[in-house]
């Protein structure tokens, strides 16, 4: 989904189905990759924010690799997730165990949702730091940099491919009732915006 696309269908409402399961396992990499086996969750990209920070990686062949092979201290690690096309594993640290859902589309109950993309800071910069299968966005204004894995387009930027699910409550009144990340897409805008609107 580009953002032009996203702003062109002003976030329509879309019908499917999903399925969510409560999760909870020890807090470490073992538990976390026979959880992931257990679910048949196949290649996905994972975002962990830890004490320090936020590190980005891989969910593939049975293994997690994150960007860089930097070191995986699951005692750091405050939250996560693990998110392809079809399914998310979202988990929080609670004491000594992770409590959380998973959630998987094309399955389970009807719902509706709606998707958006929400921009990161920073443009793309060719770096020789960036792993294989990697990129690199770097803001120089904010001094910020993040290295993620490689989206399928190429472009300037980039943002989160983000699914919100609509629940109602008992009186009719609509909200979202849970969000999962989908993908990293292409987020250029032709022509940049203008009140709001893509030129």
């Amino acid at each position: 989904m580009s953002i032009e696309l996203a702003l062109e269908d002003q976030m329509c409402i879309q019908q499917g189905s999903s399925e969510r399961l409560a999760v909870s396992l020890e807090r470490n990499e073992t538990a976390l990759c026979e959880k992931l086996e257990t679910l048949g969750m196949k290649e996905a990209n994972v975002v962990v924010w830890q004490v320090h920070g936020i590190t980005w990686g891989r969910w593939q062949n049975g293994s997690l690799k994150l960007a860089g092979d930097a070191a995986k201290k699951c005692s750091l690690w405050l939250e996560l997730r693990v998110f392809n096309e079809e399914e998310e594993l979202h988990l929080k640290k609670s004491g000594d165990m992770w409590l959380g859902r998973w959630r998987k589309d094309g399955a389970g109950e009807a719902t509706e949702y709606v998707d958006s993309i929400s921009r990161f800071w920073g443009e793309r910069v060719e770096a020789a730091d960036a792993p294989e299968g990697y990129m690199k966005l770097e803001d120089a204004a904010r001094k910020l940099k993040q290295i993620l894995p490689q989206a399928e387009e190429h472009a300037k930027y980039y943002g989160l491919v983000m699914r919100s699910y609509i629940g109602y409550e008992a009186t009719g009144q609509a909200g979202y009732a849970d969000y999962r990340y989908v993908r990293i897409a292409a987020a250029d805008v032709e022509g940049g915006m203008e009140d709001g609107n893509a030129r």
